[in-house]
């Protein structure tokens, strides 16, 4: 708050309304026993801005200021954690691992920014897929299905090939321009081929491969081979189970991150806020 000073002719008397003395002293007008008391450099101090009619006003900035810090620390966490959970799918050695990192999504809200009461929400759109590799998961065959079709290198090359062309909308859609639902791969890649697929099983009937049934040779990119020699390539391996490996912390990063929070979001926070909001000025 400012300084009241007086200053008569007979000498100087100052009441402080404050410790700190920001206001100069007050001028007085020359001659006789007259006085001039004056308040300077009040404008700006609450009592000021109040009998301005200017106290709600600074308020409210002051307020906003507060929403967009406490938003963008929102953010910063939220931000943070998602980017934690990419790095951890990117590191589990996937194909294509950037595109299923970023199934990762994360907002802050709300979206307008004009509340103290922040939240965040970090989630994904292939948890299914996610959950299956966050721990050693084994996949038995099950219903009429005799065994597990997975693909081998020729196989996957042409599947992924059949889903760029896709992407493009190159194949894929009906006659109103909609996608169609994908068939199973062993279907795509034997209508790719033109040719049908047949198993040859071992002896114990618990595993065998899926070939072409004009028993073509396939290059590693699913290309026919050349040369008459060579022995028909096996597509698909066959099984009774497989077991996918752990591959991405998943879940236990996620807790981590929830249990981190607290800490992370004050920290960000002291990040956003001015100085005299942090000093509570």
């Amino acid at each position: 708050m400012a300084s009241l000073s007086g200053r008569s002719a007979w000498g100087l008397a100052t009441a402080d309304s404050s410790a700190s003395r920001p206001s100069r002293i007050g001028r007085y007008s020359e001659g006789g026993a007259a006085v001039k008391l004056t308040v300077e450099d009040a404008a700006g101090g609450d009592l000021g801005l109040a009998l301005q009619g200017k106290l709600q006003a600074s308020i409210d900035d002051q307020l906003k200021a507060l929403h967009g810090a406490y938003w963008r620390a929102m953010n910063r966490v939220v931000e943070a954690g998602k980017g934690r959970l990419r790095a951890d799918i990117i590191a589990g050695g996937f194909h294509n691992a950037r595109s299923l990192a970023n199934t990762w999504r994360g907002n802050a809200y709300p979206r307008d920014k004009n509340s103290l009461d922040v939240a965040g929400w970090i989630y994904t759109r292939a948890g299914m897929l996610i959950s299956v590799f966050e721990e050693a998961t084994v996949i038995k065959v099950a219903g009429n299905a005799q065994f597990l079709a997975i693909p081998l290198g020729p196989a996957k090359a042409i599947v992924r090939r059949l889903q760029k062309q896709k992407k493009k909308g190159l194949i894929g859609r009906n006659a109103w321009g909609r996608f169609e639902k994908d068939d199973s791969y062993v279907e795509q890649v034997a209508r790719a081929m033109g040719v049908d697929l047949v198993p040859i099983i071992a002896p114990d009937r618990q595993t065998g491969v899926l070939v072409a049934a004009d028993k073509r040779a396939l290059t590693p990119t699913g290309r026919k081979a050349k040369g008459l020699s060579k022995p028909p390539t096996p597509l698909f391996a066959l099984a009774k189970t497989a077991t996918l490996r752990k591959r991405i912390k998943g879940q236990a990063l996620l807790d981590e991150i929830m249990k981190n929070f607290p800490s992370d979001f004050v920290h960000a926070l002291m990040g956003e806020l001015a100085v005299d909001q942090r000093e509570g000025g």
